[in-house]
């Protein structure tokens, strides 16, 4: 199980993602969560300097997808108002959108690199699908109920496991 929610690479947050780096590994398509990675949970409009890492995502290419286990109308306002495509309500880690994400694009799974703040949502759902992943430290201690409880089940396993 830990190795199923052990990150391929960890980072302090988005913008110090190399770009460059991702494109010369062979990512061309990026799946990201949004609340506490791109914005405080309770925040409709992304920070600006992770707003910058997305828009030189798009410039160089990059297919960029929102995925988010929050209200889909929320994610959906999100994403409209920076013309991304966005998924809420999307059961992470098991959620169908990766294999849509993976059919639109025309992205292989090696091809596609998620990155989140959760080990069981973002970096488990990854995994699950053959992608690859980053995980980012949550922007905000402030979480939702279900955050909190799966932020203290990864605590958990890493402890027990020693890691």
């Amino acid at each position: 199980m830990i190795e199923k929610i052990r990150p391929d690479r960890v980072v302090k947050a988005v913008e110090m993602i190399d770009l460059d780096q991702l494109k010369q590994s062979g990512i061309r398509a990026l799946i990201i969560d949004i609340d506490n990675t791109l914005t405080p949970h309770h925040k409709d409009v992304i920070i600006d300097s992770k707003l910058e890492w997305l828009k030189d995502a798009t410039t160089r290419g990059f297919l960029v997808y929102l995925l988010s286990n929050n209200h889909a109308n929320r994610i959906k306002s999100i994403s409209s108002s920076y013309d991304l495509s966005g998924y809420g309500f999307a059961f992470k880690p098991f959620s169908i959108y990766y294999k849509k994400i993976l059919k639109d694009s025309g992205c292989l799974p090696h091809q596609v690199c998620c990155i989140g703040d959760q080990l069981l949502t973002d970096i488990l759902g990854a995994k699950l699908h053959g992608m690859a992943s980053i995980y980012v430290e949550p922007i905000s201690p402030r979480d939702i109920i279900f955050s909190r409880f799966s932020r203290w089940l990864e605590k958990r396993l890493m402890i027990k496991k020693g890691n």
